[in-house]
């Protein structure tokens, strides 16, 4: 029943994917080509190895083993997820590909007129990045940063957390940086900077993956290339194998520098099963959700989740009786097993307002928004500055993808304020040129 299960949720992605790459136009730059991506390696890659490999540090880690008949549900809702999203992105977004034959003949010169708004930019952004990088060096534990976890929540006690998390500007300002100075080899020392510090510090892993699709993107939008070329793919197992090795062991790279007093390991493993992490693990966490809300919560959340969006921006400082969260919560998965530092994917979030009903609404929404969106990058794509913001958004969709709800605003909101800062300087030093 589980082997016929699965090959029907595999058939599903397959037939899709078939599709995609013989009827719809399928580029690199399509919100839709990450998330197919996204979806092999954690809803049908990771429940093959969770099914037919016995990976459980999921199920060990909520303290959660399903019954067959979850794992059936759950492989049903995932699939579900995909058909909605795909049809109503394709519909949305008109199976458009950007067509670089109208974009203007790229001028490898550097004007000064590109330059001097970036140093105007750099003067307010890399000061508040750069503190708030050494804040953290200590790591999100440190005393500097001043945090607590509160079921799981991250409270900041000492500081802002808009000043904690403004060196996620220096991710934008890296790319931003390649994009003005248009890839000389200068260029790339914010990125290596910023990347070095993410993996020195041990819990910055995903903004070294975002930074690296970024700067695909910007590669490949200067070549008028629409896929990254096959060399690329020589960098993938570095690039995999410094990811596992720091998410095994936060301190794995600042260990190689100096003495590191307390571990983080976070899971002990070696060989094939080092593979078995909570990296990748949306099915188990989808399969869980699926299988307790309604039935052991007695409640969805019904939408309730993004009311979050209003609570969230105001600091902790002007508001003390801020809630923790969601500031209306219905149930706490806790109760019902381990669910701390996991997300919820956009499956399960779409589950948890509303189970059948809520994941169709939910991919809905998502699918025609970013439809509409990649139809406007493909009628905009001769204007450099739609197109950076662009490239700055699109790997955050990654996380949007993985843990649904609202935490993809608040890392927007850091990484456009580079964009938007270079924008607005670049109007007032045209005003002001002869």
């Amino acid at each position: 029943m589980i082997e016929m299960a699965y090959i029907l949720h595999l058939g599903v992605f397959l037939i899709i994917t078939f599709i995609y790459f013989k009827k719809c136009n399928p580029s690199a730059f399509s919100p839709l080509s990450i998330y197919l991506l996204f979806y092999f390696l954690v809803f049908v890659f990771r429940p093959f190895m969770v099914l037919f490999f016995g990976f459980d540090h999921g199920w060990w880690y909520m303290r959660y083993y399903p019954t067959d008949v979850g794992v059936l549900k759950s492989l049903f809702v995932i699939s579900l997820s995909l058909v909605v999203f795909f049809v109503t992105f394709t519909l949305s977004s008109k199976r458009c590909k950007p067509n670089f034959e109208n974009v203007r003949k790229f001028n490898p010169k550097v004007s000064y007129l590109d330059v001097l708004p970036f140093i105007i930019m750099s003067v307010v952004v890399l000061p508040m990045g750069v503190y708030s990088t050494i804040m953290s060096i200590g790591g999100i534990h440190s005393d500097s940063v001043g945090m607590v976890f509160i079921d799981g929540i991250r409270v900041h006690t000492q500081n802002t957390g808009y000043l904690v998390d403004a060196k996620n500007m220096l991710f934008s300002y890296s790319i931003l940086t390649i994009f003005v100075f248009k890839f000389r080899i200068y260029s790339f020392i914010p990125l290596l900077i910023f990347i070095s510090h993410r993996a020195f510090e041990g819990y910055g892993r995903w903004g070294i993956i975002l930074s690296i699709i970024s700067s695909i993107l910007v590669y490949l939008y200067f070549n008028r290339k629409h896929w990254p070329p096959r060399k690329f793919l020589i960098a993938i197992p570095f690039v995999f194998i410094l990811f596992n090795a720091i998410g095994h062991n936060r301190d794995a790279i600042r260990g190689l520098f100096e003495e590191v007093s307390v571990s983080h390991n976070v899971y002990e493993s070696e060989g094939f099963n080092s593979l078995d992490t909570l990296d990748f693990a949306n099915f188990d966490y989808v399969t869980f959700i699926v299988n307790t809300i309604p039935e052991e919560t007695g409640s969805y959340r019904y939408g309730a989740q993004y009311l979050q969006l209003f609570t969230e921006p105001i600091p902790r400082v002007l508001w003390k009786g801020k809630p923790l969260g969601e500031p209306i919560k219905f149930y706490d998965l806790n109760n019902h097993g381990n669910f701390l530092g996991l997300s919820y994917s956009l499956v399960g979030d779409g589950w948890s307002s509303g189970g059948y009903v809520g994941v169709i609404m939910t991919l809905f929404i998502i699918g025609l928004v970013l439809g509409k969106y990649y139809l406007y990058f493909c009628k905009n794509v001769d204007n450099v500055n739609k197109v950076l913001i662009y490239f700055l958004v699109y790997p955050v969709l990654i996380q949007l993808y993985r843990d649904g709800g609202i935490s993809i605003f608040k890392f927007l909101l850091f990484i456009l304020i580079p964009v938007f800062l270079y924008n607005l300087s670049k109007k007032f030093v045209l005003r002001r040129s002869p």
